[in-house]
């Protein structure tokens, strides 16, 4: 395993363990153009620590099996390339401002405890465990489907929507709560299925505008 502690920030340029977890602390910004764990058997795990300031993400492939963990005292955030992603089974993510991040994951977990909006953009399809943002928007897009198990914006504000699009598949959901004066959109081809064994989509008026659903068919499961 690499497990290395820093007093100020970091650039992780290029970080490659053959066979092992990372576990990278830093008191600033960390910079992570490419960190690799090459060993794809679930227990070599990535994990990224800012204590005083935010995350700045390109590469970073624990591959399918193993798990990222992301925590920042600010922001997490893409770098802007789409061809970079966060390769992992389980990604976990904790900021204390605005999450921005390009996938190709299994399942998200993300909070944060700060304003600032969370936005993932994953490559395939996405199971969204957990996500639940203080004070902002929810926006999430796959290339196949996604599963909401529990989507939350905490602070009830008209500005504070929740935006699932699946680009190729169906959106199962759990509990969706934007509250009752954010909105929820739903956008996915070619079908959303509402399981009524999940609980209910939570917002202020079901027959108003505020649950839009586009290039869809509702069916039942």
């Amino acid at each position: 395993d690499l497990s290395v502690t820093y007093s100020g920030g970091v650039s992780l340029h290029s970080v490659i363990v053959e066979d092992g977890a990372i576990d990278i602390t830093a008191a600033g910004k960390i910079r992570a153009t490419t960190v690799v764990s090459s060993v794809d058997k679930d227990l070599n795990d990535i994990a990224l620590i800012s204590t005083g300031g935010g995350i700045l993400v390109s590469d970073v492939n624990s591959g399918a099996n193993n798990d990222v963990v992301l925590k920042a005292a600010g922001a997490i955030m893409e770098d802007g390339d789409n061809g970079t992603f966060i390769i992992a089974d389980e990604l976990h993510m904790n900021a204390g401002g605005a999450i921005t991040v390009d996938t190709a994951v299994k399942t998200v977990h993300a909070a944060t405890t700060g304003p600032g909006d969370i936005s993932v953009q994953d490559e395939g399809g996405v199971v969204l465990e957990s996500v639940v943002v203080a004070d902002g928007k929810i926006n999430v897009q796959a290339g196949r489907g996604i599963t909401a198990i529990f989507l939350e914006s905490k602070k009830d504000s008209d500005n504070n929507d929740i935006r699932l699009i699946a680009n190729e598949g169906q959106i199962g959901l759990g509990t969706v709560n934007a509250g009752r004066s954010g909105d929820v959109f739903l956008i996915a081809k070619p079908v959303v299925n509402v399981n009524h064994q999940f609980n209910p989509v939570v917002m202020k008026n079901l027959e108003s505008d505020d649950l839009i659903l586009s290039l869809i068919h509702i069916s039942e499961p």
